[in-house]
C-alpha cells in the first residue's frame, strides 16, 4: 500500500510539475559557462550518453518550397534535394554523442567515431564508416602528443559541449512561455522563444535542469495558416553508459 501511495505521489508530482506555465516575455537567460562545468564534471566522473533523433511533421519537408517560395533563388531542383530527405526518411535521422573514462563516442548513423584519449602520451583516432554492403569499415590510427599536439591540442571536448547546449543566437531572445517538461525522464525547462527574424515564428528548446544540456531544439513555422515543425529531440539519455573501443 505504501508503495502505490508512494508511486500516486510521484505521478501527482509531475502532473503538477509538467502542468505549470508563465507566460512571457520574460528575458532569455543561461549560464553556458556553469553548464559547460557540469557537463564537463559529469564526462570526467560517470560519464553520460545522449542520442537525438530528427523530429518533424509530415508536412515539414514536403511542403518545404511553398514555405520558402518567396525567395528569388528557388528552384525545382532545391525541392528535389527535400524530396530525397523525406525518400530517405530524413525524420528517422539520430545523432549520439557519449563521453566516458577519456574516451568520446560520436555516431550519426552511418557513421562512428571513437577518440581514445585515456593514455597520457597519445590519442588514438577510430573511425568506421558503413560501406555499401551495411557493414562497418574501420580505420585506425595513432598520434603521439609533443610538446605542440597537446592532449588539449586534440581535445574533442571543448567543441563537443557547443553541440549539447543551446546556441548563442538565442541569448538575447524573449521567452514567450516557459514550463517545465520531462523528456527521457529528465526534468527539463521548456521554452518557446519568439523568432525576432521571422514574425510569428518561434524556436522551441528544452533544457535539463540539473546539468543543462539541451535535450530539444526545433523551430516552429507558421505560413498561410498552417504550423510546421522540424528539428531534433532527445530521445536517450545514460548516465554511466557502457561505451567499449571497437576490435581492430
Amino acid at each position: 500500500m505504501k508503495k502505490i501511495l508512494s508511486l500516486l505521489m510521484i505521478f501527482t508530482l509531475c502532473f503538477i510539475l509538467v502542468g505549470c506555465d508563465d507566460e512571457g516575455p520574460i528575458p532569455y537567460k543561461y549560464d553556458s559557462y556553469e553548464a559547460s562545468e557540469k557537463i564537463s564534471e559529469l564526462g570526467s566522473s560517470t560519464g553520460f550518453l545522449l542520442e537525438y533523433s530528427m523530429i518533424g511533421s509530415e508536412d515539414s519537408y514536403r511542403n518545404i518550397k511553398y514555405l520558402y517560395d518567396d525567395f528569388e533563388d528557388w528552384d525545382d531542383d532545391d525541392y528535389d534535394d527535400y524530396d530525397d530527405y523525406e525518400d530517405d526518411d530524413y525524420s528517422s535521422m539520430t545523432i549520439t554523442i557519449g563521453i566516458k573514462s577519456g574516451i568520446t563516442y560520436i555516431s550519426s548513423g552511418f557513421a562512428e567515431i571513437y577518440v581514445d584519449q585515456t593514455d597520457g602520451s597519445r590519442v588514438v583516432l577510430y573511425v568506421g564508416a558503413m560501406d555499401d554492403s551495411g557493414s562497418y569499415r574501420w580505420m585506425k590510427q595513432e598520434m603521439s602528443y609533443t610538446d605542440f599536439y597537446s592532449n588539449d591540442y586534440y581535445s574533442v571536448y571543448a567543441s563537443i559541449y557547443d553541440y549539447l547546449m543551446p546556441t548563442q543566437a538565442f541569448y538575447h531572445g524573449e521567452v514567450m512561455k516557459k514550463k517545465t517538461d520531462v523528456i527521457c525522464g529528465r526534468l527539463c525547462d521548456n521554452l518557446t522563444i519568439a523568432d525576432s527574424m521571422n514574425q510569428g515564428d518561434s524556436i522551441n528548446i528544452c533544457i535539463d535542469k540539473e546539468y543543462g544540456f539541451c535535450l530539444k531544439m526545433a523551430t516552429v513555422e507558421t505560413y498561410r495558416g498552417e504550423t510546421y515543425t522540424s528539428g531534433m529531440e532527445c530521445t536517450r539519455f545514460e548516465i554511466n553508459p557502457g561505451i567499449v573501443l571497437p576490435n581492430v
